[in-house]
């Protein structure tokens, strides 16, 4: 028996919206990488029953959250010494 498959819009708007804003170097890119990534097995999960569309609807808040507090780019930084 093959479930039909479910999609929350806010998951595809989390993914577009930390691109977006990776593109205007707004969210570091590594960063914006591992949200797709963790938005995509939280699609996975969602049509497969495994989670709630509360559940997910949260995670996508706290995710984008997390990417705009952090500083998109601390190229301020002194270059670190190699070590021998």
């Amino acid at each position: 028996m093959q479930h039909a498959r479910k999609s929350m819009p806010v998951v595809t708007m989390t993914v577009e919206t930390v691109r977006g804003e990776t593109l205007s170097d707004r969210v570091r890119p590594e960063l914006a990488d591992a949200v797709i990534v963790v938005m995509r097995h939280t699609e996975r999960s969602y049509a497969l029953d495994r989670v709630g569309s509360g559940e997910v609807r949260l995670l996508c808040q706290q995710l984008l959250r997390l990417a705009r507090t952090l500083p998109p780019s601390d190229d301020r930084r002194e270059p670190r010494e190699e070590r021998s």
